[in-house]
């Protein structure tokens, strides 16, 4: 009976002082980069997870719960086990690691002027895979993918309004869109004078978002621009000659030099107005 007494003391002094046991993973299928969420235990702070071949230490863990990060792995299923100091290890539960959908998280710029010169757009996210495809408006665009969280384009001419930027990678998982704003909004920033012909003198207009096609209006009627996008002088009426994207030259041949209240508004091809900029002049 001694003797049975010794054999069970030196048992209980070899032994676990617990076994670790899995109930639960969530979830069962995830990526690179996701967390999981082992349940089970009791769990101790030396108890690490072992995925495929790899040990990894959990992020938090509490006697009844792990955490982990899933690290870089191929597409496929894995098993999962716990193992501790004591060696103790469990049956497998299966872990299914999959390719992590594309995800645009910032464009920069997300907002260009419809004449900006620079239209250079850096996407920044995630899981942008090598080879992945970059879409505007559906349409794809030449593309240079600089990491996995990088790609740089080149934005072409595009008509004011909202556009959608998408990632789209070989395996066909593609990100969900992601707005591009192209302001058409013409604004007159200011208006100065410029060479004065004794008959006619110059209004130079400075601002922004001023296209080829845009209009004038100086108190509400047009100025004509054909004579003046022609390369012919205007014989008496006033006109407007396009410069650049933010300077427009406005003519004018006074039927006197008295000074009277005028009212410019820039008008855009799709109709969109400039807040109306008003000075005095004859």
């Amino acid at each position: 009976m001694k003797l049975l007494g010794t054999l069970l003391l030196l048992w209980l002094a070899v032994a676990p002082a617990f076994s670790l046991e899995i109930t639960a993973i969530s979830p069962s299928t995830t990526v690179p980069g996701g967390l999981v969420r082992v349940s089970g235990g009791p769990f101790a702070d030396d108890t690490l997870v072992v995925l495929g071949d790899q040990a990894l230490r959990p992020e938090t863990w509490t006697e009844r719960e792990l955490i982990f990060t899933v690290p870089e792995l191929p597409e496929g299923d894995y098993r999962l086990t716990l193992a501790d100091s004591h060696g103790g290890i469990q049956p497998a539960f299966i872990l299914r690691v999959g390719t992590p959908r594309p995800e645009i998280r910032t464009l920069d710029p997300d907002r260009l002027d419809l004449c900006d010169g620079e239209r250079r757009i850096s996407v920044s996210g995630q899981a942008l895979a090598e080879g992945a495809r970059l879409l505007v408006d559906g349409a794809q665009l030449p593309a240079e993918r600089l990491s996995a969280s990088r790609i740089d384009f080149t934005l072409p001419e595009l008509a004011a309004g909202m556009h959608q930027v998408e990632v789209v990678n070989p395996d066909g998982q593609r990100s969900l869109p992601y707005a591009l704003m192209i302001d058409g909004q013409p604004e007159i920033f200011s208006v100065s004078l410029g060479a004065d012909q004794v008959v006619a003198y110059e209004l130079i207009i400075r601002g922004r978002n001023f296209p080829a096609q845009a209009n004038l209006l100086v108190n509400g009627t047009p100025v004509n621009r054909a004579l003046a996008l022609a390369g012919k002088q205007g014989g008496g009426r006033d006109e407007v000659r396009y410069v650049d994207c933010g300077t427009l030259i406005y003519t004018r041949y006074p039927l006197s030099r008295e000074p009277l209240p005028l009212t410019l508004t820039v008008v855009g091809p799709g109709g969109e107005g400039s807040a109306p900029y008003q000075i005095t002049s004859p």
